[in-house]
């Protein structure tokens, strides 16, 4: 059975070898060719339900395109096919299971250990981030969340009239203020893959991101992080590596962009970026995260120590946080070094607020 590397499938199928290996180690004991995924040119032979499976990745590279042409190919014994369909209807529902139960994040393979320049790997898959644990202003998230859910409801009306299926957003904000972890908690709600990557780094190209945006699957969040760090040039400047801004507008909203993905880019400088890269119609929203408020950081106390609003221990360190001073990431940091001990939380404010000033922020 052959699956190719277009495919949807594809991926689902290399991510379930790659989470057994996690999971269990057993093709990494039984085959060394296989450390972490079912690498290009290898072959990997794995048991199941007393059946040995063949799983080989194939290549057929061809110069003249921006895409390498790659195949799955899945081999059993016997003359029927019933265990192949079998085994991948239990891929499917293994991963139909995981984007319910779990959050998959992504990043660019790397070049030097995959051979390939635009693939994702699975990076790691954990908890989803329940929404109600990102202390944030309850109307700005609530009406981010209503517009992500709208915009992924209404693909027919956004076919009927024309209007091409991409919706961006743009995270904004000191360090340490909840941009990331907001992201993955939308994410999480709306049980979506995410797919991260930084065009900070130096091997990533125009050519590249395409590619790679090409493979995400929807529907996915996509989350660029700090866009202000990536010293987009509009033009090459010679050399070859680096995205430009150019590349990247044509990734975003160009002929040949791809739809039905949640876009979400953060950045700490609001004021560094293009006007270009963030006007209407490829950033639809720009949502300000600020440095905490008192109401905020209280919500945060109460929520870390499970405590109601009514013990004196939670206007006591309301009083005690000055106001939009402290990054959420500082404030959490204080929460984890005191875990258990909501006194010793609020009898060390000072010291918080001493060791953080108005300068004291931590990276998101």
């Amino acid at each position: 059975m052959l699956i190719d590397g277009n495919s949807e499938f594809f991926q689902e199928v290399v991510d379930w070898l790659s989470d057994r290996v996690q999971g269990r180690h057993s093709l990494a004991k039984r085959t060394t060719t296989i450390t972490y995924e079912l690498g290009p040119g290898s072959t990997v032979t794995d048991w199941y339900w007393k059946r040995p499976f063949f799983f080989t990745r194939e290549r057929d590279p061809n110069p003249s395109q921006l895409r390498v042409k790659e195949s799955i190919i899945i081999r059993t014994v016997g003359w029927s096919c019933t265990p192949l369909k079998e085994l991948l209807e239990k891929i499917g529902s293994w991963s139909a299971g995981r984007k319910k139960y779990s959050l998959s994040i992504k990043r660019p393979a790397s070049k030097e250990c995959d051979g390939n320049q635009g693939r994702w790997y699975l990076d790691r898959s954990c908890a989803p981030r329940r929404l109600e644990t990102v202390i944030l202003d309850e109307e700005l998230k609530r009406d981010v969340i209503d517009d992500v859910r709208s915009y992924i409801a209404d693909a027919e009306t956004y076919a009927r009239r024309g209007i091409p299926y991409r919706r961006g957003y743009l995270f904004y904000g000191p360090p340490g203020t909840g941009k990331s972890s907001f992201a993955l908690a939308l994410a999480s709600h709306f049980q979506l893959e995410v797919y991260t990557l930084s065009l900070a780094e130096r091997s990533m190209t125009d050519v590249e991101i395409r590619v790679l945006f090409g493979r995400t699957r929807k529907p996915s969040m996509i989350i660029l992080e700090d866009i202000d760090s990536a010293g987009l040039q509009r033009e090459q400047q010679g050399s070859p590596d680096g995205v430009t801004l150019s590349g990247l507008l044509n990734v975003i909203d160009g002929a040949g962009a791809v739809e039905g993905r949640v876009l979400i880019m953060t950045t700490n400088h609001l004021e560094n970026l293009d006007p270009a890269l963030i006007r209407p119609g490829r950033i639809g929203r720009r949502v300000e995260l600020p440095l905490a408020t008192k109401a905020q950081a209280k919500r945060m106390f109460m929520v870390h120590y499970e405590l109601p609003k009514s013990n004196p221990l939670v206007d006591k360190f309301e009083n005690g946080i000055p106001e939009t001073s402290l990054s959420p990431a500082s404030i959490q940091n204080h929460f984890i070094k005191n875990m258990d001990d909501p006194d010793a939380a609020v009898g060390s404010l000072a010291e918080l607020v001493k060791e953080n000033g108005e300068c004291g922020l931590t990276s998101d």
